[in-house]
């Protein structure tokens, strides 16, 4: 939950960064991030329910949040955990993923995909010298 000068209080989606795109006001009803739409529904004072629709017709329930304060401290552990676990698909995989105008680019493994509205196109990614060109040239990563 991010507050704002205006007092209105905003959900952002900060973890793998494909639900939504743009911070949603937490506030009942139905909202849009370009590419989806969102329902935010209050479940009591501190409960909150969130609904996507991709389809702009039926709703999805995605999960619950609230409103009560989270030291930062208390995610540590997990986000070190998601770094450095071997059983973590961070650790197991080669991921990069960001959001584009109209979709996902995302850099999975031996895979690009590039989703646009409902398509989807794949490239192999067939050695090392392939998978740091698609680094640098779709990401703006340069490895050593």
């Amino acid at each position: 939950c991010v507050k704002t000068n205006n007092s209105k209080k905003y959900l952002a989606d900060v973890g793998y960064g494909d639900l939504f795109t743009t911070p949603l006001e937490i506030k009942e009803g139905i909202q849009s991030d370009g590419r989806n739409l969102f329902k935010i529904e209050k479940v009591n004072n501190q409960d909150f329910v969130l609904w996507m629709s991709s389809d702009k017709l039926n709703f999805h329930k995605k999960y619950r949040f609230n409103l009560n304060e989270v030291p930062i401290d208390k995610f540590h552990d997990i986000c070190l955990d998601k770094q450095t676990n071997p059983s973590s698909y961070f650790v197991k995989n080669i991921v990069c993923s960001k959001a584009t105008r109209i979709g996902r680019l995302t850099l999975l493994n031996d895979k690009l995909i590039e989703t646009q509205d409902t398509a989807r196109i794949e490239k192999a990614i067939r050695n090392d010298d392939e998978l740091r060109f698609e680094l640098k040239s779709k990401f703006g990563i340069v490895l050593s």
